[in-house]
């Protein structure tokens, strides 16, 4: 697939897609703009692209990802506006801007072509990501195929309905956290039980990476792993015992029905 894709934006976020378009599309040319330009530059020599201003960018570009901050994004969706219209054919716009609707995205530029809001997690900087991706009526079944095979090396990329983009937010974008928590209370675990703090890190990380693999890759449900693991009477029923209770549970599901909500909240005053 030969494209011209575009950056707006080189912060964390937009760096690490720019790296995944990078790695699944060698001949790809990249372009990149951030009001930083010694950010853009130091992007550019690191994943072999090519530092621009904004209207050139947006001349020659077929996709243009928007890596911008949510307070931020208003403002440039007002700069680029004219330049999306000057364009002879329309770019694919992606916005990845938390709680900011296609709607929002499309009337804020005055732009009628297509646009795809995704809603990426850090891990996609390793190629182990989850980047789920809702399209406004505009973009066709060739628009996002050629999308997401941009990003294939991302890791996984889902096609979700937008009203589901709230639980995202709090399942997969902010799901990291959670997990690095829950990997902190197994550490502290492991040095309790005599290990040093960096075997116990290790030791915990290992084991979710091992856990997580198993859920994907043998079909079983989380369930079925979980009981494979436990024998009656032994090590693990054990420890289980203290995590299976009502506080816990209902603790783990708080933490993603509170996030949603906070991610609804902040849609709201978009």
């Amino acid at each position: 697939m030969k494209t011209t894709c575009g950056f707006i934006g080189c912060g964390n976020m937009g760096g690490a897609l720019a790296h995944a378009v990078r790695t699944a599309h060698p001949d790809c040319m990249i372009l990149l703009f951030d009001t930083d330009n010694e950010k853009a530059k130091t992007l550019a020599n690191t994943i072999c692209g090519d530092v621009c201003d904004l209207s050139d960018l947006l001349a020659r570009c077929d996709t243009v990802f928007l890596g911008v901050k949510p307070q931020v994004l208003p403002g440039v969706l007002k700069q680029i506006g004219p330049m999306l219209a000057a364009r002879q054919a329309p770019c694919l716009l992606v916005s990845m801007a938390a709680g900011v609707p296609i709607a929002s995205v499309a009337e804020g530029a005055g732009y009628k072509g297509p646009v795809i809001r995704i809603m990426p997690n850090t891990p996609v900087r390793l190629g182990a990501g989850l980047v789920a991706a809702a399209r406004s009526k505009a973009v066709s079944d060739n628009d996002m195929a050629r999308f997401m095979a941009l990003l294939a090396a991302a890791g996984r990329v889902e096609e979700i309905q937008e009203e589901l983009m709230d639980a995202v937010c709090a399942l997969s974008g902010s799901g990291p956290a959670f997990v690095y928590w829950f990997a902190e209370c197994l550490a502290r675990g492991g040095t309790a039980c005599g290990f040093t703090d960096e075997q116990a890190v290790t030791y915990a990380a290992q084991t979710i990476l091992g856990a997580a693999r198993m859920m994907l890759e043998t079909g079983q449900t989380p369930q079925e792993l979980r009981k494979a693991v436990c024998s009656p009477g032994g090590t693990t029923l054990a420890g289980l015992t203290a995590l299976q209770t009502e506080e816990w549970s209902r603790a783990v599901e708080q933490a993603v029905l509170r996030a949603k909500q906070r991610a609804g909240e902040l849609s709201e005053t978009k």
